[in-house]
């Protein structure tokens, strides 16, 4: 059910007084395109929607209400988009004693059974809409590339119908006011503003739409990637769903986005104590880019993904589908890479121990305390790999203080400052041995660089 309606009526001006007398009444025609840009950072949607008019010459009126939206009535606008020296808005009207409407009046030099329809469009922000990016991610049974489907599920709860429109998404974070933004970092939304914040806010926001829709422009003619704009704190861009849907109030509706096939991956096993204990998780990793494909046929790499969920199956020779986890999914920009937890994997198998711990280059101060040492801890780590495919492991540790990886059998890599990692390929059935020495420097011996 239309949740606003838009009345049309026909009046001339009398004699040379201000008053306009109605001729007749209609419903106006249905859309011809909406469109709308929905940004989920603080709830608020742009809708463009345009309607050919039939007008007569003399004074002509047309009649919004929005009974029952969450349309914002300060930011309604009304454009010709066509014969425009020929039309012209005169005023908007609210009536003291209809709420929720509003009454444009428009001279008109037109005669639409003669001259055509004018083609108009009406903007306006609302709230209530939303969008949620999801992932379905199909692995090939030899671990080397996989299928990847996207959808986004909109969610009107808006008040209004939309029909057969086209949805934008603003992906990415728009920093606008600081005054609105230490708001929504309060729970504040678009809809809970003032009318002056309000106002603010929406030019703010329609500003930075424009912005990208000139990036997406430029990006277009010189052929190359989905601009994204970036300015200050904000990297922003917008992502079109492809066609058009319709989206009823009270509806979710999940609609797709793109599909990607034979994208290049890499699984790959990881045992990480500060994450998961003494328990070796699978890991798929797979990276935003572009990769070959086929003629015709779509890849990643031309804007970034919105965060979301991602199911992840596996699919085996005979085109049957195992279900392998189902992880949330960061937001990636281009050519970024990104890991997705597979959960335990019970079939790589690891035994780990301290071997020995020595205290050595003890400091004592004048009264005989200890005042600085260094310890030395030998550690051995069993990997027996019981999967069917050659596999790659990384073993992470981190240590407290200042440390240093002695000595190893097997290359060893820092993460980051206080965390080094081991990779080892394994081949079916094998097993691997790791061995190494960690040297902590205690209480005043820290200030000592030699090791």
């Amino acid at each position: 059910m239309k949740r606003f309606v838009l009345l049309f009526s026909l009046v001339l001006l009398l004699g040379t007084g201000s008053a306009f007398s109605a001729i007749d009444m209609t419903t106006l025609p249905p859309r011809d395109t909406v469109q709308l840009t929905i940004y989920n950072g603080e709830d608020i949607t742009l809708v463009k929607e345009s309607r050919h008019l039939s007008f007569k010459k003399g004074i002509n009126r047309i009649q919004f209400s929005w009974s029952n939206t969450l349309i914002d009535p300060t930011s309604i606008r009304f454009a010709f988009k066509s014969h425009g020296d020929k039309v012209e808005l005169l005023d908007t009207i609210y009536p003291p004693n209809r709420k929720e409407t509003l009454i444009w009046h428009i001279d008109s030099q037109v005669n639409s059974r003669e001259d055509g329809a004018v083609k108009v469009q009406i903007t306006y922000f609302t709230s209530g809409i939303s969008w949620a990016a999801d992932y379905a991610a199909f692995l090939e049974e030899d671990h080397k590339t996989m299928g990847l489907d996207g959808y986004v599920k909109i969610i009107n709860h808006s008040g209004e119908d939309y029909e057969n429109a086209q949805f934008r998404l603003i992906v990415g974070r728009i920093n606008l006011v600081e005054k609105i933004a230490a708001l929504a970092q309060k729970g504040v939304m678009y809809r809970d503003l003032n009318g002056k914040d309000r106002a603010l806010y929406g030019k703010g926001y329609a500003n930075r739409v424009r912005r990208a829709e000139m990036a997406m422009e430029k990006a277009k003619k010189d052929g190359g990637q989905r601009a994204i704009v970036k300015e200050g704190l904000s990297e922003y861009f917008i992502f079109t769903i492809e066609g058009t849907d319709t989206v009823k109030h009270r509806w979710q509706k999940r609609l797709p986005s793109f599909s990607v096939k034979g994208l290049p991956v890499e699984v790959f096993y990881k045992l990480d104590d500060t994450k998961w204990n003494q328990t070796i998780h699978k890991l798929l990793r797979f990276k935003n880019n572009k990769h070959e494909v086929k003629k015709d046929e779509k890849t990643l790499g031309s804007e970034p993904l919105p965060d979301g969920v991602i199911k992840v199956f596996t699919r085996s020779k005979d085109n049957t589908l195992w279900y392998e986890a189902s992880q949330y999914m960061k937001y990636a920009g281009i050519g970024q890479e990104i890991d997705v937890d597979l959960g335990p994997e019970d079939r790589m198998l690891v035994e780990r121990k301290r071997l020995r711990l020595k205290k050595i280059n003890v400091r004592l101060d004048i009264h005989g305390s200890v005042i600085g040492w260094r310890t030395q801890e030998f550690f051995q780590t069993k990997i027996t790999n019981r999967l069917p495919l050659a596999s790659r492991l990384e073993v992470y540790r981190t240590f407290p203080g200042k440390f240093k990886i002695i000595e190893s059998t097997l290359d060893f890599y820092q993460d980051d400052h206080d965390t080094y990692y081991f990779s080892m390929n394994l081949k079916p059935d094998e097993k691997v041995t790791l061995r190494y020495q960690v040297d902590t420097k205690n209480g005043k011996n820290r200030k000592n660089n030699d090791w």
